[in-house]
């Protein structure tokens, strides 16, 4: 979650997987591009044959900077940028994975951060609630003005002071009159269309919405969010796959061990629920009379990441289920159960 996160904020995150002794277990560090310098292959500028991962350090005196330079065959860890040690690269390759928001196409640093119209956005926001609180400080204490006072006077006001003004003048206190609303209504306009522009839902910043929505305003709501998703299903999947064999590389070399070549982790990402609604019930439904689909493209589309071998296995393990068990429900049981389904898809 941190990597998409961040990867969906700066555009683009390195990870690396390290062997920790200590612990006796995997770890992993993440890099922002701030953290990243790299030289790239003349011929192929999306391609890095070298990576200097850097970040500050408070030893207790002053904050140094570390530096680790990588290369395929060699590694160097500079502190304050002087040279304390030096060895071969044992993995042979550069221990890290990059994952991006968007692929490069003409050279690495080709990203689209999408944190930085956040960045602008938020510094909008801060600037406008600044002004919002020296509005409201000003119309939460009211200005004294003085008639008749005379020129240069200045009176102190508190609860023990007391003001001396002739019998023809007189004393009150007035308020600026700030419009609060309006400016509250400015700072939600502003909020409202950094939504929109980015694609974010209103959920994610409000605990409740500023208008009652139906059930399908909100699922509609939640459709950037759903598109990212399967978007990251398909787009970082070649990332997650790389950083495994990574890891199970670093793990070997560190341990003395080998795997096999078709060694792996499956990865599954956890689909969002949203409820079948009529049109798409019926649009099944035809499909599979007309034999335009079968339950295996079904069970891929609410999970795009089975396999077909995995949808079939699901599919003949539910109907070997249902074959044992439906025998057993007397027909009055199975109308019962008909016209209840029948039931909750109209509702829908």
């Amino acid at each position: 979650q941190t990597v998409d996160e961040l990867t969906l904020l700066t555009g683009l995150v390195g990870v690396r997987p390290f062997w920790d002794e200590r612990r006796k277990q995997m770890r992993y560090f993440v890099y922002t591009p701030d953290m990243i310098d790299v030289l790239v292959e003349p011929e192929d500028p999306t391609r890095p044959v070298l990576v200097a991962l850097s970040w500050g350090v408070d030893d207790g005196e002053r904050l140094r900077t570390i530096t680790h330079v990588w290369t395929e065959d060699s590694f160097i860890k500079l502190v304050d940028g002087k040279k304390k040690e030096e060895d071969e690269n044992p993995y042979g390759v550069i221990p890290l994975v990059f994952f991006r928001n968007k692929e490069a196409l003409y050279h690495f640093w080709d990203i689209f951060p999408i944190g930085r119209g956040l960045v602008k956005a938020n510094e909008v926001l801060n600037k406008a609630l600044t002004e919002l609180d020296w509005t409201v400080l000003l119309e939460s204490h009211g200005q004294l003005v003085l008639k008749g006072a005379p020129q240069g006077y200045r009176p102190l006001v508190g609860p023990d002071t007391y003001l001396s003004v002739p019998a023809d003048g007189d004393a009150k206190y007035i308020n600026p009159n700030a419009d609060i609303d309006k400016a509250l209504a400015y700072v939600n306009s502003l909020i409202d269309m950094t939504l929109m522009t980015l694609r974010i839902p209103e959920s994610t910043i409000r605990i409740t919405s500023s208008t009652a929505k139906s059930g399908v305003a909100i699922i509609a709501e939640q459709t950037s969010l759903a598109e990212w998703h399967d978007k990251r299903a398909v787009q970082f999947q070649p990332y997650e796959e790389e950083l495994i064999r990574l890891s199970l590389l670093v793990y070997a070399k560190h341990n003395g061990k080998t795997f096999p070549e078709d060694v792996g982790i499956r990865i599954d990402y956890p689909q969002p629920e949203k409820p079948l609604v009529r049109d798409e019930i019926l649009d099944w439904q035809f499909r599979f009379a007309n034999y335009l689909a079968t339950p295996i493209d079904f069970l891929r589309a609410k999970n795009p990441e089975l396999s077909e071998e995995e949808a079939i296995e699901i599919f003949e393990k539910n109907k070997a289920w249902f074959k044992e068990n439906m025998e057993a429900i007397t027909p009055a049981e199975e109308a019962l159960l008909k016209a209840k389904t029948q039931e909750i898809q109209g509702s829908q």
